[in-house]
């Protein structure tokens, strides 16, 4: 009795949990999708142990931080970049990083994290490189990509992008040409975003057109050599054609000879020829894939792509053009805004002087600023050279140490008076031939002269 009252106690409550907590169905993954994430975990893990820590992040679950870096380290930094007519853009580590970059530069995700840094997330992609591209008038940058739910948020996040002037972009060692971090937030501004890695999703591996080499071969002012790249690949996960398949049992015993397969890039004799004219960047907008290009990579013709051709700059219509300028800013001169020349003989009737000096007076009052400014500027001029003339004809003082010369009152008062009337002489001849037109001086000359002819007679 007491063994039945129990099972009975039992079943009710397991029948009241069921009931309290909600019922939910997960699907079953096979044991083959099963094993191959632990065996590509397995190999990232034997493959970076060595050269960095793995960690637990709250958000993105198990990350890899490299150990010896500076606090000033940038992912895809130390290094350089080679073209690929097969993948495009292509990274190429420095012996420093080339143990383990050739893994996390070529699969996953990088993030920054206040409390971790710089961190790798794993991804089974393999890619060139995985980075965002932004040009600009003079500068190139690029950034190392995050998971796809940060991309907006990064997109101009200074501390997530590097940029190096147009000419360097080739540098075999690119940490010694990149710009110091605290300019990185102008030359966001100078700049737009203008491709991004491109993944074949149906492949299981992604290209890197990034920026046309024939407008880096533009910058840098002379063709772009080609390599030829043979990848080094995890097994499992992506299927490229001659590419080296690397598995876990080689990372165990033969590490080395796995990192030397990985730098092996050969330069070909094909060369990409400079722009004759380099397009504006053309941006690409938040969350669109990345661009093909006219001339995509090999190995992604017959993948779904867009062009990244900008269009191409057109003249504007004659009618709408505005007109040359004459010289700094400045209109072609008129000559309706000369004021009108006076006549040298005869006097004009009063009607007809007083409408020319009335359409003079208009033509004075619609002056431009610039007219206006040119007048006034050359009035001051006139006032200037008057005074430097008044302090030229001014006695000189004498130099300090030396005895100056005795003058009687006499020569003085004569000087001043000889001045004064050499002035006014000066005055009265202006005046008079002010007042008269010089035909009036003509007549009257040869009266004179008629006069005195008739006196020696």
């Amino acid at each position: 009795m007491r063994r039945i009252t129990h099972r009975l106690g039992l079943t009710a409550l397991l029948s009241a949990s069921l009931f309290a907590t909600p019922f939910v169905v997960t699907p079953l993954s096979t044991p083959a999708a099963a094993q191959a994430r632990v065996a590509l975990s397995s190999e990232f893990r034997l493959a970076l142990e060595p050269y960095g820590q793995f960690r637990s992040h709250p958000r993105w679950g198990v990350v890899w931080i490299p150990a010896d870096v500076g606090p000033d380290w940038r992912p895809y930094t130390v290094g350089h970049w080679v073209y690929s007519d097969d993948y495009g853009w292509y990274w190429i580590s420095d012996n420093t990083e080339a143990q383990w970059g050739w893994i996390t530069f070529h699969y996953g995700r990088w993030i920054h994290d206040r409390d971790f840094g710089w961190a790798w997330i794993p991804g089974n992609q393999w890619g060139p490189a995985f980075v965002d591209w932004r040009r600009g008038r003079d500068h190139i940058g690029w950034a190392a990509m995050p998971p796809d739910e940060l991309v907006a948020e990064v997109r101009d996040d200074p501390i997530y992008w590097d940029f190096v002037p147009a000419r360097e972009i080739l540098a075999p060692r690119l940490v010694s040409v990149i710009v110091p971090f605290r300019e990185s937030e102008t030359f966001i501004r100078e700049t737009v975003v203008e491709n991004r890695t491109v993944f074949i999703h149906e492949r299981n591996f992604a290209v890197n057109p990034g920026i046309s080499p024939a407008i880096v071969a533009a910058a840098v002012g002379r063709p772009v050599r080609t390599f030829q790249v043979r990848p080094v690949v995890l097994a499992g996960t992506a299927n490229i054609a001659g590419a080296t398949t690397v598995q876990a049992s080689q990372l165990r015993t033969n590490r080395t000879s796995v990192v030397r397969q990985a730098t092996t890039v050969q330069q070909t004799s094909t060369a990409i020829q400079p722009a004759r004219s380099v397009p504006p960047p053309q941006p690409l907008a938040r969350g669109a894939n990345g661009r093909l290009g006219d001339n995509p990579p090999r190995a992604a013709r017959g993948a779904v792509g867009t062009t990244g051709a900008a269009p191409a700059p057109t003249s504007p219509p004659a009618a709408h053009r505005p007109a040359r300028l004459n010289g700094v800013g400045r209109m072609p001169f008129r000559r309706s805004n000369r004021l009108p020349r006076r006549r040298r003989c005869g006097r004009r009737p009063p009607q007809r002087a007083r409408a020319l000096r009335n359409r003079a007076r208009s033509r004075t009052s619609a002056m431009s600023a610039a007219d206006k400014v040119r007048s006034s500027a050359s009035a001051v001029a006139s006032r200037t050279s008057a005074v430097a003339s008044r302090i030229r004809r001014a006695p000189r003082r004498p130099r300090p140490g030396r005895r100056p010369q005795p003058h009687s009152r006499t020569s003085a008062a004569n000087g001043e008076r000889r001045a004064r009337s050499a002035n006014a002489a000066a005055r009265k001849s202006r005046r008079r031939h002010r007042s008269r037109p010089r035909c009036a001086d003509r007549a009257s000359g040869r009266a004179r002269q008629a006069r005195r002819r008739r006196r020696r007679t």
